[in-house]
Formats: C-alpha cells, structure tokens, sequence
C-alpha cells in the first residue's frame, strides 16, 4: 500500500481500509487499534477506531517517537493507550487521582464523539454576516451537545454522551473529601500554568476549578478566590500545600 504522507489521509482511513495493510491488532478497554506501517513521515503507527469508527484524535505515530524499534513502539502504544481509552463500562468506576478524571472528561469530549456519523462542529469560524446567518441555517432545528460541542440530529445518540459525561462527574465524588486528591489536582494545574512564575498564578490556577473572569478578579485575596469557588477546608489547606511545593520545585 502506498505511503500515506499528510494527516487528511490518515483520517480519512476507514475500518475498510485496514484490511489493506499488513496489521497487528490491540484489543483496548473496547477499541480495536490498529498497529500499521504507514509509511513516509508517519511510519509505525496505532490507529484507533471504536464500532468501526476511526477515533483518529486518539491515533499515535512513529513520527511522535524517532528512535525507537517496532517492538518499542508497539509496548509504547499499549502502554499509553490504556490511559487515554475508555469503555462505556469504565466511566462509573471511582477514579484513582486527579489525572484519571481529567482523562476520563478528556475522551467523552474529544474522541467519545468520532462515533456520531451526523453531527456539525460548533467551532465554525464566521467572517461577516453572511457567513454566520448560513451556519444559524445549517444547524436550524438541530440538538446541541454541550459536551462535545457540536450539532447533531442524532438525539440517542447525544442524550447517551451527556449521561456518561454526568455519570463521568460522579465518578470524582469518592475523592471530593480527599485532601491527596486536591494536592495532586493543584500541584497538576500549578504546572501546567507556570505557577512560579506568573504574574496571576492563582487566578489561572483556579480558573480550571470553576473560577469566572471578572474584572479587578486579580486584586483580590486568596481567601476570596477560595470563597467565589466555595472551597472547603480540605481545598484551601491542600491548595496552600500544593503552591509551597511547586514553589520549592520549580526550575525558574
């Protein structure tokens, strides 16, 4: 088979056309990847697909991880995947950390909803009027999915993605009276916004657990950051816990 050289043609790869490549096959949590080589930049990849439909989102490839066998990337894609896949059977299962449960979000909004054969992405860029009122016309009389954010005429099948997503939330309740649970959640989010560094570590920080934008939001106290997010008292010793760490162990 001919290599395939940009991104659109890989997408574009049905569950047809994987019976026209030399292939191993992972079976992981419900989804079939499949283990190809795709020649050209790509090479040795994992393509994803679940009820015969391609999550390409969730793919991997070769041009990722230079340097290693077949063998290496084959234990790679086994490895990793495992983290990033769900079965519909996993979502209610307590999650471990802080990380489970933002994966776990992570796969219903982005990849869960490669599965629904009708929908429209919210996310239409509109340059004038026109342009705007034609999409307005496009998803006319369609259902939203606030989840993955697009239109769909598909109702079972939107109405399925939110009740995972609501059963998804409820998975993290087991941990809401953890104090590790919100010191790995806070130490996770320091990183991620450069708390040592940034001028509103706190605001950026906190805009991940529900804090609003509003004007002068930066002025204020720790204290009432903590009380427009109604944190508990777990939260608010956890969240001090967790900056004096990321403080004492950042290389800035």
């Amino acid at each position: 088979m001919k290599a395939h050289n940009t991104i659109h043609e890989i997408e574009a790869l049905t569950i047809e056309d994987m019976t026209g490549f030399d292939n191993q096959v992972l079976k992981i949590n419900g989804h079939d990847v499949y283990l190809v080589d795709l020649g050209g930049y790509f090479g040795y990849s994992a393509l994803v697909f679940r009820n015969d439909h391609h999550l390409y989102y969730a793919n991997d490839y070769e041009l990722h991880h230079k340097g290693k066998t077949q063998e290496e990337l084959k234990a790679w894609y086994a490895d990793t995947l495992k983290y990033k896949l769900f079965s519909d059977e996993m979502i209610p299962a307590a999650v471990a950390d802080y990380q489970e449960a933002e994966r776990k979000e992570y796969y219903l909004r982005n990849y869960y909803p490669q599965m629904c054969d009708d929908k429209i992405s919210a996310f239409r860029i509109c340059t004038n009027e026109a342009e705007s009122a034609a999409f307005d016309k496009e998803v006319e009389g369609m259902i939203y999915n606030p989840i993955g954010f697009f239109y769909t005429n598909d109702r079972a099948f939107s109405d399925r993605l939110i009740e995972l997503y609501k059963i998804a939330l409820k998975s993290k309740e087991p941990s809401k009276d953890s104090y590790d649970y919100w010191f790995d959640a806070f130490k996770y989010e320091m990183y991620n916004h450069e708390y040592a560094i940034n001028w509103d570590a706190d605001c950026d920080t906190l805009s991940a657990f529900g804090l609003p934008y509003k004007p002068g939001i930066s002025n204020l106290s720790l204290e009432k950051l903590f009380d427009l997010v109604k944190f508990s008292d777990i939260q608010r010793n956890a969240y001090r816990a967790a900056a004096s760490y990321v403080m004492a162990n950042s290389d800035y």
